[in-house]
């Protein structure tokens, strides 16, 4: 293949992206690849690139710590021939890096056993791509300057009440783009910005977050005071002994529990290994009929990212997980879907460019839909129970099958007696069944308010999901 490099197009490197520029010199460096590999001898063939250009300004005790870009992508190429399949990734989008990766995936793939392979992904028109557009180039260009000075504000104004910021903002662009030779072209371009913020002194903090595509769409001002208010209530916390009590979750409780859920249960490979939630229950009432959860791209928000097609360029069905509480589907990629027998094929759920393989489907675009409750309306209907602003150190493998996981309270626990929230409370630790705690026993409320709460496993960056009321939370210890 020595001498093909002129064929495989021009070089992308540093993954900076524009509307503009860029698409074109990224597709036909795929197309390249994918032509090359043919060309060796390969019966099918998938170029795919992941990558993007984020501006990262961290803080603590309410001084910038650290403020930089960062430029990362992915190139990978997938070969066939017959049914032996090779991967190999390559870190630089260029003409060399394509061409090495070509290689090694074609001689992993003759050294591989056959195994079930359907093919690479194939133009599907009864398929369209979901999700609107969601760029912003004041967002993708925003500068180490500029996320300063906006930080500045949000300090100040934690300033007022004593307190100091620790978090970071983020901000930039992310571009996807496969090709196939069965005839997939595919281009996604998207801005994003993230802000997670702690105010806290000494005894009590506070948390707030917003992620979406648009710096413009986070109100700086009402994210730091949410959350200074949050640690102004949260000094001199009661010491509460752990029982099982009413609990009203913030979307970024709900959020943490929703990620854990559709990591370990709600995909192919769970549903192959028996392990998921759904597992033989599709069709049955799980859960509260106030629950439906899905995955859909298309789902409109101002705080959604899209993220129409998956890393093998099929276009994402939008998957529905429970339906008024009526259990429903996984998600799928073209592997799981082929051992499964899934005749949706692959739901457009692979795995990112970057990651492994074997981990199998993820879910992408996830919505829990709101009911009508206001959060004084949540309140009013707790005699005596927790409002809890958000997790940490979750562990969701402890029963998938029945979504038993167990974690801490942070950032703002507070305690309601009467329909009122009153003081603080000492930190403590649940361990519970969502399965259960979803119930139509024990679901007694679903809030009309969606939040996209940032998130660390899917590749959309953050779940959409409002604060719920749930009778009898399992609290079993304290947490300093």
């Amino acid at each position: 293949m020595s001498g093909r490099e002129a064929d495989l197009g021009g070089t992308t490197r540093g993954t900076t992206h524009s509307p503009s520029h860029g698409e074109s010199q990224l597709l036909d460096l795929l197309a390249g690849a994918v032509r090359a590999a043919r060309e060796a001898g390969a019966d099918d063939a998938e170029a795919s690139f992941a990558g993007g250009t984020l501006g990262v300004s961290r803080f603590a005790n309410s001084t910038l710590t650290q403020a930089g870009v960062i430029e990362e992508g992915a190139l990978r190429v997938r070969v066939a021939y017959g049914t032996r399949v090779g991967s190999a990734c390559a870190e630089e989008a260029t003409p060399a890096a394509a061409l090495t990766a070509v290689r090694r995936a074609s001689e992993l793939a003759r050294h591989q056993p056959p195994g079930p392979f359907a093919g690479f992904a194939r133009p599907d028109l009864t398929r369209p791509l979901r999700g609107a557009p969601a760029w912003h180039d004041a967002t993708a260009a925003c500068s180490p300057a500029e996320r300063a000075a906006l930080l500045a504000r949000v300090f100040a104004r934690a300033a007022r009440n004593d307190l100091e910021c620790a978090g970071s903002l983020a901000t930039g662009s992310c571009a996807t783009a496969v090709v196939t030779a069965a005839g997939i072209t595919r281009h996604r371009l998207v801005s994003e910005a993230t802000l997670t913020l702690i105010a806290s002194d000494a005894a009590a903090s506070g948390y707030a977050a917003h992620h979406g595509p648009s710096l413009a769409g986070i109100d700086l001002d009402e994210l730091a005071d949410s959350a200074s208010t949050t640690a102004v209530r949260a000094r001199d916390p009661l010491d509460l002994a752990p029982e099982p009590l009413d609990v009203i979750l913030s979307p970024a409780a709900v959020a943490e529990a929703l990620e854990w859920i559709c990591f370990t249960s709600l995909t192919g490979r769970a549903l192959g290994d028996g392990i998921s939630l759904l597992a033989g229950r599709k069709g049955a009432p799980l859960v509260s009929p106030l629950v439906t959860l899905l995955d859909d791209p298309g789902y409109a928000h101002p705080q959604a990212v899209p993220s129409p097609f998956d890393a093998e360029g099929t276009a994402r069905l939008p998957v529905t997980f429970f339906h008024r509480g009526v259990g429903g589907d996984v998600v799928t990629d073209s592997q799981t879907a082929l051992e499964l027998c899934d005749p949706r094929g692959s739901t457009g759920h692979a795995p990112p460019v970057v990651g492994d393989l074997s981990d199998g489907p993820a879910a992408e675009n996830v919505v829990l839909l709101p009911g009508g409750d206001t959060l004084a309306d949540l309140v009013a209907r707790v005699d005596r129970g927790l409002l809890v602003t958000r997790f940490h150190y979750v562990n969701g493998f402890l029963d998938p099958r029945r979504a038993t996981m167990t974690g801490m309270t942070r950032d703002g626990t507070f305690l309601i007696e009467g329909g009122r929230i009153g003081r603080a409370v000492r930190n403590l630790r649940f361990t519970d069944s969502f399965l259960d705690a979803l119930s139509e026993e024990r679901l007694a409320g679903v809030g009309r308010d969606l939040a996209a709460t940032p998130t660390s496993w899917t590749s959309s960056g953050a779940i959409l999901c409002p604060a719920l009321l749930i009778r009898g939370f399992c609290f079993t210890g304290r947490s300093r």
